[in-house]
């Protein structure tokens, strides 16, 4: 009975060690670069601090991208932003200007600047 458990402990195991592998590698962060330099510089700034020359006349703020609070939100909430953009800011939605695995690029490079979760 021992052994049922153990072998079903190391399967759920290595499962879960293939899941987070696939999560991490759904986007390319030196092609996200690219796209954010073209995309969300003006806003978030070239090191994402949310410091880019439009910064100043925007309301609320660009986040900072390395703020703990933005660090520990999950791929799929960032992911989320990226795709609808987030209703009453001037964060637009990028749904049809990138497509998915752009905006995945993007995520990808966003994580650079402060970690993953």
């Amino acid at each position: 009975m021992k052994n049922k458990f153990l072998v079903l402990f190391i399967i759920v195991l290595v499962l879960g060690f293939i899941t987070v592998s696939i999560a991490e590698i759904k986007g390319d962060a030196a092609a996200g670069k690219t796209i954010f330099e073209k995309n969300c510089v003006t806003c978030h700034g070239a090191e994402g601090k949310g410091d880019g020359p439009a910064a100043i006349a925007l309301n609320p703020k660009p986040k900072s991208f390395a703020d703990p609070g933005i660090v520990a939100k999950p791929d799929k909430e960032l992911f989320d932003t990226i795709t609808k953009g987030r209703p009453g800011t001037p964060m637009t939605s990028y749904e049809k200007i990138l497509n998915e695995q752009q905006r995945w690029d993007v995520l990808a490079h966003i994580r650079s600047f402060g970690g993953k979760k």
